[in-house]
């Protein structure tokens, strides 16, 4: 303990307690605390201290004592001496006893430490100087203390440890070498997989079909096939994924169109048999033979297959008047001729395969390519609606419009039939008067040509750089035929037929009397006058047949009447007797006169005669029928015929002049 205190004395300790704060506040802050500082500071206490030693600082509030002359008889000499010597001796005592109090407890601190080291390996005799306190708190054993053991690394053992260390190095490197091959080889099988995922993603788009992100899932690429003018039941369908196989190569997602290619097929019946059929492309095969582009171009067109069906069974309900019928798998179309059209959606495995030497084919091809043909006509105009400013108080309607696609078809059949049906009623009645000995009998057939209008002039860039436009709307516009009928060479009849698309589709039929001869008028501007329109080609021919007799009749009567004259001057040597102005008409100025109806001549001299003209027969094979009456209670009736074919055997060698002049002649013979 004694050398503890003077080493402590002679340099300073760090005990475990921590050091006093020298500018602690040490002032009293209460009176009780002023006075117990003055009892334990200032000799005599409390009691001996009065006003001056507290008014000349004698009585410091910090708790140090200025000694003043009353401390000691010898105060002044202190005084001296403490100023000489530097130093307080009661500051100095205060510092030694501060400086044993900090000795003392250091030493207690070690002495704690080494008994509590000693309890773990001697417990009874470091009890002995271990404090209880400290006993109680902590507790014995707690603490203990080792020597440790001299190292037994040698120089070889370092030496073995290096190899050991080199050895796991070189297997970390090899394992690290696999490890890189191995993620060498499977990188590179990925950049094959992506650099073929992505040449069959270019070979689609520089094909011209359109590549983006789906809407659902950013991530992925999908390409647009579909139209962006179709109906919005089919724009969702139109875009398919392209996923990445195992193999690299894409994969269409042809879910919404369930996995299944389908085409629509026309078929042309005629008494149950099958005459004609339209001929389809062949199936993209499964395997991955085929390009990518294949399969895209198989998906579009059976989603233009099916919206073409389905607006095909839209406008098929408007066209029931039309003999046009919607079953659940098939649209029938019937003609008046029994032929039947029948359209189907049909997978492509279903699909017949087309024949070659059937006489419909033409058609059932026609009619395949027109349809799809006009609805890509009605996606354009679709767009062009879009395209095309409005005001701004009209709202853009999105209202879907129903497409014209089996209509056109229809109208284009039915005025081909107007045709076919008109020429054989006019061939047919030109052969019978041909046949009938009326050389100056024809007709000339005349039809719109498909020429394509020259739209160097038209103002509108839209419509100069569209020649598809301009084909389309030749092909939908309203057809016109015309047939130039000439009976005899004055009268000449013209019937135009013009079949409209809408609002009904029909052929309406115009007749005109054209006179372009001075020389031959045309009688029947007077008398047999045409109406301005007439429905159907049995209004036509009710006017034709009345017409072509009209004209034979008023050809054949100055004929008629200068036999007659010439027959009454043989017998009777004048016109002017009596005799001879018997059957003479005052008011006709002739001897032969035409009856109400215009088709008929007749005469009152002796004997009494009469020549009818008429065509008669079914429309497609019409004839000439001539009827000469003579005399009044005995008379002979007879009846010529000249058909097309000339099957007749008496017409083969009398013609309608011989008949006429046989009339006469006969009686002036």
């Amino acid at each position: 303990m004694e050398n503890s205190g003077a080493q402590n004395a002679g340099s300073p300790v760090c005990p475990i307690r921590p050091w006093p704060i020298p500018d602690a506040d040490r002032s009293p802050k209460t009176i009780s605390d002023y006075i117990s500082l003055v009892n334990q500071t200032y000799p005599g206490g409390f009691r001996a201290l009065n006003i001056e030693n507290i008014r000349d600082g004698t009585i410091d509030e910090s708790g140090d004592v200025k000694m003043g002359d009353a401390d000691d008889a010898g105060g002044e000499e202190d005084e001296g001496d403490e100023s000489a010597g530097g130093k307080d001796p009661l500051e100095a005592r205060n510092e030694t006893l501060q400086n044993i109090i900090v000795a003392h407890h250091s030493a207690l601190f070690a002495l704690d430490l080494i008994s509590l080291l000693l309890t773990k390996e001697n417990p009874v005799q470091a009890g002995v100087t271990l404090r209880h306190d400290l006993r109680e708190l902590v507790g014995i054993g707690t603490l203990g203390s080792q020597k440790h053991a001299e190292s037994n690394i040698t120089p070889d053992k370092m030496k073995d440890f290096a190899n050991i260390t080199a050895g796991w190095n070189i297997l970390s490197i090899e394992e690290t070498k696999d490890s890189a091959q191995k993620a060498s080889t499977l990188l590179e099988k990925e950049v094959e997989k992506e650099a073929r995922y992505w040449q069959d993603v270019l070979s689609v788009s520089e094909g011209g079909w359109s590549v983006c992100r789906l809407p659902q899932e950013r991530q992925t690429l999908g390409v647009r096939f579909g139209f962006n003018e179709a109906s919005a039941e089919f724009r969702k369908y139109s875009l398919a994924p392209m996923r990445r196989a195992t193999n690299g190569k894409v994969e269409l997602d042809l879910g919404n169109l369930g996995g299944q290619a389908q085409r629509l097929v026309i078929t042309i019946e005629k008494d149950g048999k099958v005459t004609g059929i339209s001929s389809q492309t062949a199936p993209v095969p499964a395997n991955d033979s085929a390009p990518l582009s294949a399969h895209v171009l198989e998906a579009r067109n059976t989603i233009y297959a099916r919206e073409l069906w389905h607006e095909l069974q839209m406008e098929a309900r408007n066209l029931q008047s039309y003999d046009v019928r919607q079953y659940e798998s098939s649209i029938v179309y019937t003609r008046p001729n029994g032929m039947k059209i029948r359209i189907e959606l049909l997978s492509v495995d279903d699909c017949p395969r087309g024949e070659d030497g059937l006489s419909d084919n033409w058609l059932a091809e026609s009619i395949h390519i027109s349809l799809h043909i006009f609805l890509g006509n009605a996606h354009r105009q679709n767009e062009t609606f879009r395209s095309r400013p409005l005001p701004p108080n009209q709202p853009r309607s999105r209202l879907h419009n129903q497409y014209h696609l089996l209509r056109p078809i229809i109208a284009r059949l039915v005025h081909m039939e107007a045709i076919e049906d008109t020429t054989k009623y006019i061939g047919g009645l030109v052969k019978s008067l041909r046949n009938a000995k009326m050389p100056d009998a024809k007709f000339d057939l005349i039809t719109a040509q498909n020429v394509l209008a020259d739209l160097s002039n038209v103002s509108s860039d839209r419509a100069r750089s569209n020649p598809a436009q301009a084909v389309l709307s030749t092909i939908t516009a309203p057809l016109t035929f015309a047939i130039d009928l000439i009976v005899t060479p004055g009268n000449r009849i013209s019937i135009m037929g013009r079949t409209w698309l809408l609002p009904a589709t029909a052929t309406i039929y115009q007749i005109n009397l054209p006179a372009t001869n001075p020389e031959f008028p045309n009688t029947l501007i007077e008398s047999c006058p045409p109406h301005r329109d007439y429905p159907n080609l049995s209004e036509v021919r009710c006017y034709i047949d009345q017409a072509v007799s009209c004209a034979l009749a008023n050809y054949f009567q100055p004929r008629l009447e200068g036999g007659e004259k010439e027959g009454l001057s043989r017998k009777y040597g004048s016109l002017d007797s009596k005799e001879a102005k018997e059957g003479f008409d005052v008011e006709g100025n002739a001897y032969w006169i035409k009856t109400m109806s215009g088709a008929s001549l007749s005469t009152a001299a002796s004997p009494p005669r009469e020549i009818a003209f008429t065509v008669a027969g079914p429309t497609s094979n019409p004839h000439l029928e001539v009827t000469t009456i003579v005399g009044k209670e005995d008379t002979k009736v007879l009846k010529h015929v000249w058909t097309a074919d000339g099957s007749q055997a008496e017409a083969k060698e009398l013609g309608l002049t011989d008949v006429c002049l046989r009339l006469v002649n006969q009686v002036y013979a």
